[in-house]
């Protein structure tokens, strides 16, 4: 396992030369994308079905919660979880080397940003917290199995909703909303759900993304993609690099992504949801069997959980006559 980190930490070292002065664009015009107003629409209509009076049984279940508090769904598979109590109680070798690699990534994401916006003082990430259910509602990115193994579980009960109005502050806002992230994911602090504009200039990155090109690609000669992941590799974080001449955007701090994809009026819908944990993000643990991989923590919602599993939704709505565009024909 210290090869791991000696391996990552070298990495991390010759990224950070490479790390271009590239700016963002904060104005974002997307052809043929409705207004946000629409968007919303379709989001609420598509994602969040409305119940009927006195029964939440529809959208506890189109959150992946059966009619039992306290279970969660990873595919198609409702099981009971523990919450916190799953955490390994003593971070063993393999946790510890997650936390070195982890830490690195986020030192190596605020390097970044203050590279991008040395004129600006970072401040928080801006938005409302919205109570979405009484009780936990516990899902999960991947299949059930993984998911159990290495407590790949966040509680999406409550859902931070973030404003991107403060963005014109930043010349890299996307830089700033990484370090945020990853210090947040760290530290233990910040929300533990995250939602994202739909088509604003997070979510709207992943338009470049190959994960979501991979899975239009597959929506488009007739596949379902609903829940679907979408793997993620050191490849194609070398790719990213290439790329971007970074690995500290959005689309590196992601990685692999949950993605559903439907047809809606004029376009189609698209979900990417994400967990950030110890276990995705120790990169070069792909090398090593899965039984040394280090297990990820679940929030505890009394105290602060260092390390423990953050997530993120993006959603995009694309016209019909813009998929060619963004996608290839």
């Amino acid at each position: 396992m210290k090869y791991l980190c000696v391996i990552f930490l070298a990495i991390s070292v010759a990224v950070c030369k490479a790390q271009q002065n590239k700016g963002n664009e904060l104005s974002r015009a997307i052809n043929g994308i409705p207004d946000t107003s629409q968007a919303l629409n379709l989001y609420s209509q598509y994602y969040n079905p409305v119940p009927p009076k006195g029964d939440d049984s529809l959208l506890r279940a189109n959150r992946g919660v059966n009619a039992n508090n306290g279970s969660v769904t990873g595919s198609n598979t409702a099981f009971k979880l523990t919450g916190s109590e799953k955490n390994p109680e003593y971070p063993g070798i393999a946790e510890k080397a997650g936390m070195l690699i982890t830490s690195v990534i986020s030192i190596n994401a605020s390097l970044h940003y203050y590279l991008e916006n040395f004129r600006v003082k970072p401040g928080n990430l801006l938005g409302i917290t919205r109570k979405k259910n009484d009780s936990f509602i516990y899902v999960t990115d991947t299949d059930s199995g993984y998911a159990e193994k290495f407590n790949l579980f966040v509680d999406t009960s409550s859902a931070f909703e973030v404003a991107e109005m403060n963005a014109p502050r930043f010349d890299n806002y996307e830089a700033f909303v990484v370090s945020k992230l990853m210090e947040n994911f760290v530290r233990g602090e910040g929300p533990e759900y995250y939602i994202f504009p739909t088509n604003g200039i997070i979510s709207s990155e992943f338009l470049k993304s190959d994960i979501l090109k991979d899975a239009m690609n597959d929506f488009r000669i007739g596949k379902t993609v609903e829940k679907k992941q979408y793997t993620y590799n050191l490849i194609d974080l070398a790719k990213n690099v290439l790329r971007f001449g970074t690995f500290n955007n959005i689309n590196g701090l992601v990685g692999s992504g949950n993605i559903t994809i439907r047809k809606v009026n004029n376009g189609v819908l698209i979900k990417i949801f994400n967990i950030t944990s110890l276990t995705s993000g120790t990169f070069g643990k792909e090398i090593f069997k899965n039984n040394v991989w280090p297990r990820s923590y679940i929030r505890n919602h009394t105290n602060r959980t260092p390390y423990g599993n953050i997530s993120q939704t993006f959603v995009l709505f694309v016209t019909d006559d813009m998929v060619p565009v963004y996608f290839g024909n």
